[in-house]
């Protein structure tokens, strides 16, 4: 996270999938809020299909 995101309170959502230890996608710049809902999403669609 740079500077300016922490000045201006963005976050940084990191998405992982099975079978590594480093982040499959990385999204910078979101709003809190705008990336806990990319998260809740991305977890009850994943969990619908397992």
């Amino acid at each position: 996270m740079v500077a300016i995101d922490r000045y201006f309170k963005l976050c940084e959502l990191d998405i992982y999938t099975a079978g590594g230890s480093s982040s499959d996608l990385s999204i910078s710049g979101l709003d809190p809020d705008k990336a806990r809902s990319i998260k809740e999403y991305i977890s009850q669609r994943t969990a619908q299909h397992a």
